[in-house]
């Protein structure tokens, strides 16, 4: 009997949240907003600070209810343990995030690993408490000062929450719901009782995503200049400066509303050229009204102003930058490569001096080109002096570059214009050459490191011999290196640390596994001398098994003689 209690009771447990539905009693929240509403009402009661504290207080608790158990990384099962199993679920993507959305009666849960990401509220117990709230809060604190303490609290919770509303709007990408919340945080750090500043971050949020929405809806123009130009009047600025551009975009999509917010976004992105002259959005941004809107100003205007700061400042970097930017857009090469010069003069070792100096070389170079390719040629003199200029200029590009290389190496696209034009500038003869025999030439980079080779053995559970070396002694380990001359010297074991051994080791297997291979092969390396990077070179599944080869030779060292090594293959022939 006591087993079949604790069964059905083990049961209920289980089926507990099965049963449960989020519940909200929003009938009791109105009921104690509308008790609030009759305290007001009454002259005596409306006097008191208590009476507006509590109606903050109930307005507040009326706002958090629905959502007031959620919190992003939330266990899933944690969710239905707080508010019960969802009505409804299906699978659903948010800006461009795959989720399973959760639907209960006050908001959808997004749910993706088992955890909250984000949640979008449907329906409210009453959707202006967070603005009334704060009203009441003023309230209290303007019939008495001294309730400063608790009234801040309160204000402080209303912030919080809007803010919290603002960063789900965000993530389920309700933008305009998003503005409204982070504006209506800010307004209840504003109000006299909070005792601080109130953070203008939170009107550049607004006045971003109202920004965003206005691409869709022009109207939104006109709340996020208000919220973006408020926030730089309160000293606020993101550490890019891309408050201007985006001021610059509200102002410039209210154009058609009146021809004055042209020279309002004029006025933006030149205030926000002068304190953040990198920025590439203001730049363009700037690009695109000159160019486009007449009575703005001529864009040679804008270099004016950026050597006006310049001889004001001639040691800033940043400064300099932005001229280059700005020569580069008028298609003025030479200046802009003026300009990155005085950059890299400045700071040597600033990898974005260095790359774009690389960059407009390359730039120049290419348009050079562009008009080679276009200009008709009398004689083979001609076009071989224009060549020779356009190479020299590719040449130029080289070094920079190779520093920018040497800063940061993990850049793709510095190493793809150092291979570009490295090709380009290889010598042209032998590309000749290598192209009498077909319409292709494979061109592989130089790498400056020691040869090492490995020997592998075995079907599925292959083996590493260990580490050998070859140096040629020549220039190209070619037949005549390998079995006619004496320059060649073989090391085995390698010249190499014995850690960097174990890994070309284990990549020799990984790289026969990875080809499937079966019996014997080669795994031949290159060790950098710089840094000791491994570099796959090539596999032989048919390696040289003479004397002098490599091949048993590693095995030897490795301690399998010649014969026991041909036992070896023939068992693992046999296997197959």
């Amino acid at each position: 009997m006591k087993k079949t209690f604790l069964t059905a009771f083990a049961a209920l447990l289980v089926a507990i949240p099965a049963v449960q539905a989020q519940k909200v009693n929003k009938s009791g929240l109105l009921t104690k907003i509308e008790k609030s509403d009759a305290d007001i009402a009454d002259a005596k009661k409306n006097a008191k600070a208590s009476t507006w504290i509590n109606r903050g207080k109930a307005l507040y608790e009326a706002a958090v209810e629905p959502t007031k158990s959620l919190f992003v990384n939330m266990d899933a099962a944690m969710l239905k343990l707080a508010v019960g199993e969802p009505s409804a679920t299906k699978q659903v993507t948010l800006l461009n995030v795959p989720y399973e959305a959760w639907e209960y009666p006050y908001f959808i849960a997004y749910i993706k690993d088992g955890k909250v990401v984000t949640w979008t509220q449907t329906d409210w117990v009453l959707k202006e408490a967070p603005a009334m709230a704060i009203e009441a809060y003023n309230k209290a604190y303007e019939i008495d000062p001294k309730s400063a303490a608790k009234v801040k609290d309160g204000l402080q919770q209303i912030s919080d929450f809007c803010s919290q509303v603002g960063n789900t709007g965000i993530d389920t990408g309700e933008y305009v719901a998003a503005a409204d919340a982070y504006a209506t945080a800010f307004q209840a750090q504003s109000s006299p009782a909070y005792g601080a500043a109130a953070d203008p971050a939170l009107l550049y949020y607004a006045g971003y995503l109202r920004t965003v929405d206005g691409s869709a809806h022009p109207s939104s123009f006109g709340q996020g200049a208000e919220y973006l130009k408020k926030a730089i009047d309160l000293g606020y600025t993101d550490e890019e400066g891309n408050i201007y551009y985006y001021l610059f975009h509200c102002y410039y999509g209210l154009k058609n509303v009146s021809q004055d917010n042209v020279m309002l976004a004029k006025d933006a992105l030149i205030t926000g050229i002068g304190k953040f002259p990198k920025n590439e959005r203001i730049l363009d941004g700037l690009m695109q009204l000159y160019t486009a809107e007449e009575g703005v100003g001529d864009p040679a205007d804008l270099v004016t102003l950026i050597d006006s700061a310049i001889a004001d400042n001639p040691e800033n970097v940043d400064l300099w930058f932005g001229r280059g930017r700005i020569f580069y857009a008028l298609k003025n090469y030479d200046e802009s490569i003026a300009s990155f010069k005085k950059v890299v003069e400045l700071k040597p070792d600033l990898f974005e001096g260095n790359y774009y100096l690389g960059v407009f070389y390359t730039i120049k170079a290419d348009e050079m080109n562009k008009v080679m390719n276009e200009k008709q040629y009398s004689s083979q003199t001609a076009y071989d002096t224009d060549l020779k200029e356009v190479n020299a200029v590719y040449m130029d590009a080289v070094p920079w570059f190779e520093k920018a290389y040497e800063l940061k190496k993990d850049d793709v696209n510095t190493l793809d214009f150092l291979k570009s034009i490295c090709f380009r500038l290889r010598d042209e003869q032998a590309v000749t050459d290598a192209l009498r025999y077909g319409n292709k030439a494979l061109v592989e980079e130089f790498i400056d490191g020691q040869e090492i080779e490995v020997a592998v053995l075995g079907n599925e559970s292959p083996c590493a011999s260990v580490c050998g070396e070859i140096d040629a002694g020549a220039e190209f380990y070619d037949y005549e290196a390998k079995y006619l001359s004496s320059s060649a010297s073989f090391y085995v074991p390698a010249r190499i640390d014995e850690d960097v051994s174990e890994q070309v080791r284990e990549t020799a297997v990984k790289v026969y596994r990875a080809m499937e291979c079966r019996g014997l092969a080669r795994v031949d390396f290159f060790v950098r001398r710089d840094d000791q990077e491994v570099v796959f070179n090539e596999i032989n599944t048919i390696p040289g098994f003479t004397s002098i080869s490599m091949y048993p030779r590693l095995f030897a060292a490795s301690g399998i003689a010649y014969p026991e090594l041909i036992d070896n293959l023939i068992a693992l022939a046999l296997e197959e």
